[in-house]
């Protein structure tokens, strides 16, 4: 499959999530949600970093985004834990 495919996946995913949220009983459909498009949004910043895209440079911005997923991907992570320690 294309990485366009993905891609597309993702974004749909963004948009369509928050109109489904509250209809999704199993967590495991949330945190399949969660960590593809994260997957999907790491990537592209590590694109950026590397320069892969066609037109913009590699700016401090794709480190910032870069950092924001990678701490939100271990807070969500350690708040699963907690919740299903309890």
């Amino acid at each position: 499959m294309d990485i366009i495919h993905f891609g597309f996946l993702a974004y749909f995913g963004i948009l369509g999530y928050p109109f489904f949220i509250g209809t999704i009983r199993k967590i495991v459909f949330h945190l399949m949600s969660f960590y593809y498009v994260g997957f999907v949004m790491t990537m592209t910043f590590l694109a950026g970093i590397c320069g892969e895209f066609v037109g913009p440079d590699p700016e401090v911005f794709h480190f910032i985004g870069l950092g924001i997923v990678l701490i939100s991907f271990g807070m969500g992570g350690i708040q699963l834990y907690q919740i299903r320690s309890r």
